[in-house]
């Protein structure tokens, strides 16, 4: 894969289902090894433990006495004997009823999920030490065998083994551990507050809309009065406002949105819903996530059909950017070195850095992997990453540079990939590598790159190179010292700054700010300071390109013309400052 951003610097080159509803996934859906377990999943749980094992001795058991029967009691285990690396729970009801789940990684949605024992009526009896778990399908009488799987399970002491009942993944073992607390319609009033939309699942993949630069718009607003919950929502798309609705009362009730989230125990159902709809219902995926799904009707092949949307809203508060990205990275890894840092790089991650230089260029061509490989280019070797919904940020408090002594490539470079974020990062080519034909940061089609926090520094030839890319954001972050300008726009990419700083870059012949081909920029609450050229002009568009600035101060800049523009009207400054 040869960039495009070589083809047009003129650099010769010698040598990019519908939503099952099923309460079990593929044999695919699982968490990678190398993941951090968090969540409930989590609560009471131990180091994996296999059948040829002993029993953990007293100490490593949680505070939770051995108990003759099994009534009321919680087991869980983070990985099963095949080494699969699935979190498993089990719950066992004094009133006989059992509830039974496998933590996973929905792949159509990307999103952490449980795969559910599932069944009309799961019951649970125990004879010695057997425990028999009944799975009851279908709509015949409860007594009767018809539709009916039965699962034993072997118990030791705190020990409980038995195989997979859902997947057939193997032997698990789980452990005794203190019982969690268990979603309930208690829990609704953690839904009062204010909610904005973050992703849309349909078909396929989640969709996301957590930018400014987004077309879809959607805020949602939950309230209580008198121990009665109350919905006010609007969207719009484009700026236009195409749906609200305000004050609908919302009723609770057991039946869960979606059996597959943790939240499998209540929802809250609508009172009123758009014509079009046939119910909307609304629960907490987490403290923090509200999921809304919205089931309404439609044609297929001239046939009816019910078709089913869900959308998730993240908290719209202080915390909103650091728990979306969270979302969307549901799986947590932390690395060391460069190598780790490469074996990592995957989808649905979250990957933290520990402080330290890592450097590209000591990667060897045999480390390539699915989602961070190379093409040989002239002398130079082109890492691309292509791994969707990934994070890489800085360890707390701790500071990382990447770079690489390429200088002909991109210390990041990422191809087609949506949902990406860079926090708290250094990012630039290393200081002996001499003239550089490279961005710090290419992002070639995609869309959705958050960089917050980041500092990218020359000799690369920008800051940031976009082609066809959409929704990039920088926020509190730098970009100094690079050869031929900051920011490069090409085929409709769009890209907006806030509290950003530009500053000792040299401007060449495209200028500090460049767009070409219908491309959008954005950038307000900035300073622009001491970037220098004897003829080049600051902020050049071509091709129908905009650029707008608001609030920024520009100081101590040369250049030869402050603006141009192929199309009247299309650069404007507004309560900026030029000094």
């Amino acid at each position: 894969m040869i960039s495009k951003r070589l083809k047009k610097t003129g650099i010769i080159i010698l040598t990019a289902a519908m939503l099952s509803m099923s309460a079990c996934g593929g044999d695919d859906n699982r968490i990678p090894d190398a993941i951090e377990k968090s969540g409930d999943a989590d609560a009471g749980s131990k180091e994996p433990q296999t059948q040829d094992q002993a029993p953990a001795d007293k100490e490593d058991v949680p505070d939770t006495d051995s108990k003759e029967t099994a009534a009321g009691t919680y087991w869980a285990a983070e990985a099963v004997e095949s080494g699969d690396g699935i979190p498993a729970e089990l719950f066992l009801f004094e009133d006989g009823k059992a509830y039974y789940r496998e933590r996973t990684l929905d792949e159509y949605m990307g999103i952490l999920s449980y795969d559910v024992l599932a069944g009309r009526d799961i019951t649970w009896t125990e004879d010695g030490d057997k425990i028999v778990i009944r799975q009851k399908w279908g709509w015949a009488d409860d007594d009767s065998e018809e539709d009916v799987d039965y699962h034993e399970l072997t118990r030791n002491g705190d020990v409980i083994t038995f195989e997979d009942m859902i997947l057939d993944r193997g032997k698990i073992t789980v452990r005794l551990a203190d019982m969690p607390d268990l979603p309930s319609k208690d829990d609704a009033e953690k839904m009062v507050g204010k909610w904005k939309l973050i992703g849309s699942a349909l078909e396929g993949e989640m969709e996301s809309f957590y930018s400014e630069l987004d077309y879809l718009d959607e805020k949602m607003e939950i309230t209580e009065k008198d121990g009665k919950y109350y919905s006010t929502f609007s969207e719009k798309n484009g700026g236009d406002l195409s749906d609200e609705w305000k004050n609908v009362g919302m009723t609770l009730t057991d039946e869960p949105l979606y059996d597959q989230f943790n939240n499998g125990f209540w929802s809250a159902e609508l009172d009123q819903v758009p014509i079009d709809d046939n119910w909307r219902k609304i629960t907490l995926y987490d403290d923090d996530i509200l999921t809304m799904v919205v089931s309404n009707y439609g044609v297929h092949e001239e046939e009816d059909y019910i078709f089913i949307s869900y959308r998730f809203y993240v908290r719209d508060d202080e915390n909103a950017d650091k728990n979306t990205r969270e979302f969307f990275c549901p799986q947590k890894v932390t690395v060391s070195n460069v190598h780790e840092l490469v074996a990592n790089i995957k989808p649905y991650t979250e990957i933290t850095l520990k402080g330290g230089t890592y450097d590209i260029t000591e990667i060897a061509p045999e480390e390539r992997t699915e989602w961070f490989f190379h093409d040989t280019v002239v002398d130079a070797l082109f890492w691309n990453i292509t791994a969707n919904k990934l994070s890489l940020k800085a360890a707390e408090g701790e500071e990382v540079t990447i770079v690489t002594g390429e200088p002909y490539s991109a210390v990041l470079e990422y191809h087609d990939c949506r949902d990406i974020w860079l926090t708290d990062l250094t990012i630039g080519h290393k200081e002996d590598v001499g003239p550089c034909g490279a961005p710090v940061l290419e992002f070639d089609s995609g869309n959705h790159l958050t960089v917050s926090g980041c500092h990218l520094y020359g000799c690369g030839a920008f800051g940031i190179w976009s082609d066809e890319a959409r929704a990039i954001e920088f926020k509190d972050s730098e970009i100094y010292g690079c050869s031929q300008g900051a920011v490069y726009l090409d085929e409709y990419a769009e890209m907006l700054f806030d509290k950003c700083s530009f500053h000792d870059n040299r401007m060449e012949e495209c200028g500090l700010f460049f767009g070409y081909s219908d491309s959008r920029l954005y950038v307000r609450n900035s300073e622009i300071v001491n970037n220098n050229s004897a003829f080049s002009t600051m902020v050049n568009m071509y091709g129908y390109s905009a650029a707008t600035f608001e609030n920024c101060r520009f100081k101590g800049n040369t250049y030869g013309d402050k603006s141009y523009s192929d199309q009247p009207g299309k650069i404007t400054f507004t309560a900026c400052t030029f000094e």
